[in-house]
């Protein structure tokens, strides 16, 4: 074998090597790694039911996560704790 077959060879070897790297680290990347199994719809629903608590995101907020907390608490129930100002 020619010393630039070989070398196109183990250069070929490399590049599959590594992409079978990336791929395994692209389809482990979505799975939580904590074992939750939260679907779309349900984080959808938490979310929608805190903005009918009071939360309301925003790209800003300065009251994060007071404002969060708040509405938590106010959707188990408890009392709705005003957010500290800053």
């Amino acid at each position: 074998m020619s010393k630039i077959r070989l070398a196109t060879v183990r250069l070929s070897m490399a590049a599959l090597l590594a992409a079978s790297a990336v791929s395994a680290q692209a389809q482990t990347a979505g799975t939580p790694s904590n074992g939750s199994t939260t679907t779309r719809a349900e984080t959808k629903a938490d979310l929608k039911n805190l903005e009918q608590n009071g939360y309301k995101p925003k790209a800003s907020d300065p009251q994060y996560p007071n404002d969060v907390q708040a509405a938590e608490k106010k959707a188990q129930g408890g009392a709705s704790a005003p957010a500290a100002s800053k």
